[in-house]
């Protein structure tokens, strides 16, 4: 700590210890701002100094600063007297009185919400300037909370200008006492519901004058923060971004500025987290002039109310457990950590001799908990601290944007697909012998020849397949099976799917496997987003901030999770079908043909299965006519070819090694059929 050094100089007021009426001479606009029903608790001595706004109280007060500038104090009183305060005056006026006024404000706001009154406490300091204290303690809503004003004249030894020169880069032209001027406005409010957040706001004006009370060198400093015990996200947005909306009215660049200096300073070192979840902070700004940063306090303090004020109506009547309110209290203790160990104000002022301790601790709540190797019992719990090791940007950048924005055309993107998928599988007839072979109702067998002579089937048809159903006695193409629950033959027979009410055939496969596709795409990507709400829901001990019933989101996530793990398991033997060249009907009947052939000491190979690439590529018609990607696009398709005949490998099936007697080495003979197009 800096050296104090004592200058001797004269002092411009009447006395050491005033009366009241003297009193309010020096703080004429402390009287006028807050004259109601009730009578102002008044110091009958001068009570030593400190700030409710602890930084820029205790500033001052850290180097021993005596003495005021008599001309300022003269100035500013005389034009106390004189009547209201405009923009004509010094910033010195302007400022004190805009955060008098918002102090009255606030103090009103917070006795209508929470139905008791503030105790109000003016105080003076003998080496010029003075305060308002406004503080409410036990109260039906908050536990405590403090709003207090301090108006602060005296000159800076030579210590604190040679600090100011090498901690803050102020470049000051002298080296001994200089006469400054510091007002703030300081405000922390600890609610009972541990779910409602505590919050802290700080604005400052600091000034270095001439001899003649001019300024000569200024700034601003100050911030908000929210100190949630649990995290709430709809609140933590509303709360930045009423921040936020103040700051883009002057400066597009002071909130992302601001809102990592506030995250850098509250920060619980020997903990490495953070005392909230942010807001803003700023100290020494005077990149603009002082009217235009005076507006911009102005924006900043004025959104205080609309940022709280609808978090702790949400929140002030919230259910809670005593659980939630001892974690409430950890919390709390890390508050009284931050205040008394990392915070630059409080220190300073519980430093300087003759400070008044009840202003520089009105910040800090009325009870606290400290427990030995508290760690986080619930997941709420674990959520907040996750946000206070790692801060989070609660308003999406060009990349988080892309994100949600990718988010939702993705989740358009497989409704479409679904939807158009599952209508083509429904409606594309999977394709028959003829059209007759597809009404739902067929004509007795005696009826059949005639109708077949009639022409629904012509000649050259009838003599190309040899083959001939025994149900409904028509030519039978290969790969053709007849579907008991339609009654007809359909080409390329897979199965009958009671989902789409159809076959899946030759014309519509690539649509239902594209359908189950996609519905297992999405029932994954829905179960890996709704883990976290799941876990929440079925955490009975924590509270649920969604209007939806707990039961509802736990059964939905429950729901697509159990349909990704069936679903998954028949798409996969679906893939493994087509991979394989087989339908479902051929599986079996390949299966029995593998063991017929085994049996004569043959390996049997399907004919049908040309190897995995061009197995997929031709049940989804890639390479020839379509590109490879065009079953990412949901738009009709054909299948290749006709479905009546198939390409096929040659050799369909060969024989298994035999050993002779004479010799150990097997010997190997190759059977191709002559008609490598026979039917198997």
């Amino acid at each position: 700590m800096a050296s104090t050094v004592r200058i001797g100089v004269r002092i411009c007021l009447p006395a050491v210890h005033v009366s009241g009426r003297q009193a309010a001479r020096v703080l004429p606009g402390a009287r006028r701002a807050y004259g109601t029903s009730r009578q102002p608790t008044m110091s009958r001595k001068v009570l030593p100094f400190a700030s409710a706004a602890a930084a820029a109280a205790s500033v001052a007060a850290l180097f021993g600063l005596q003495g005021i500038n008599c001309d300022a104090v003269s100035q500013d009183n005389q034009r106390r007297l004189e009547g209201p305060i405009n923009d004509s005056d010094t910033m010195r006026l302007r400022m004190e009185a805009y955060i008098k006024e918002m102090q009255r404000r606030i103090v009103a706001e917070i006795e209508r919400i929470d139905g008791k009154k503030f105790k109000v406490t003016e105080w003076e300091r003998k080496e010029g300037g003075g305060g308002i204290s406004m503080v409410l303690q036990e109260g039906n809503v908050w536990e405590k909370a403090g709003v207090g004003v301090s108006v602060i004249y005296g000159k800076l030894p030579k210590a604190a200008v040679e600090q100011m020169r090498n901690d803050r880069g102020k470049q000051l032209e002298v080296d001994g006492p200089t006469p400054f001027f510091v007002t703030g406005i300081s405000c922390v409010m600890h609610p009972i519901n541990p779910h409602a957040p505590t919050v802290h706001f700080n604005y400052r004006y600091f000034e270095i004058e001439n001899e003649d009370g001019t300024p000569k060198m200024w700034w601003f400093g100050g911030g908000s923060d929210l100190t949630p015990s649990f995290l709430y996200e709809e609140d933590a947005i509303h709360f930045h971004q009423t921040l936020k909306d103040a700051c883009d009215q002057h400066d597009k660049s002071y909130y992302p500025r601001f809102k990592k200096w506030c995250d850098d300073y509250f920060v619980i070192k020997h903990r490495n987290e953070r005392r909230g979840i942010g807001g803003i902070f700023f100290d020494d700004v005077d990149d603009k002039s002082a009217d235009e940063l005076f507006h911009f306090v102005q924006s900043c303090l004025g959104s205080f109310l609309p940022s709280y004020i609808p978090i702790i109506e949400r929140r002030k009547d919230m259910r809670h457990t005593q659980e939630q309110k001892d974690w409430q209290q950890i919390r709390r203790g890390r508050y009284v950590e931050f205040n008394l160990v990392n915070d630059r104000g409080t220190k300073f002022g519980l430093q300087t001799p003759g400070s008044r301790i009840e202003s520089i601790l009105m910040t800090l709540p009325l009870t606290a908990r400290w427990e030995y190797m508290r760690e986080p019992r619930s997941i709420e719990e674990a959520k907040l601290m996750e946000v206070l090791k790692n801060p989070r940007d609660w308003f999406p950048t060009w990349t988080g944007k892309v994100k949600y924005v990718g988010t939702g055309l993705f989740s358009l993107y497989m409704i479409y697909c679904i939807g158009f998928h599952y209508y083509m599988a429904v409606r594309t007839p999977p394709g028959g012998i003829t059209e007759f072979a597809r009404k739902s109702s067929l004509p007795t067998r005696s009826d059949d020849t005639r109708n077949l002579e009639e022409g629904l089937l012509e000649t050259s048809d009838r003599n190309e397949y040899t083959q001939v159903c025994r149900k409904c006695h028509l030519p039978k193409p290969e790969r053709t099976h007849h579907c008991s629950v339609c009654n007809a033959c359909v080409l390329k027979f897979d199965h009958h799917c009671p989902w789409i009410h159809n076959c899946v055939g030759h014309y519509n496969h690539r649509y239902f496997l594209l359908f189950l596709t996609y519905v297992v795409v999405s029932a994954t990507y829905f179960t890996i987003i709704g883990w976290k709400p799941f876990v929440l829901a079925i955490d009975f001990e924590s509270p649920w901030p969604f209007p939806l019933p707990r039961a509802m989101p736990a059964f939905c996530i429950l729901l697509a999770g159990a349909m990704d793990l069936a679903l998954f398991g028949m798409l996969c033997w679906n893939y493994y079908l087509v991979l394989s060249g087989q339908t479902t009907v051929e599986y079996y009947e390949n299966d029995y043909l593998r063991t017929a052939r085994r049996n004569q000491g043959e390996i049997f190979f399907n004919p049908y299965n040309l190897g995995p690439i061009e197995n997929l590529c031709e049940v989804f018609n890639v390479g020839e006519e379509y590109p490879w990607y065009n079953f990412l696009f949901p738009f009709p398709v054909p299948p290749r070819g006709n479905g009546k005949s198939w390409p096929k490998r040659s050799g369909d099936y060969y024989p298994l090694p035999t050993v002779g007697a004479s010799s150990k080495r097997p010997t190997y003979q190759v059977q191709v059929p002559e008609d490598s197009d026979k039917d198997l």
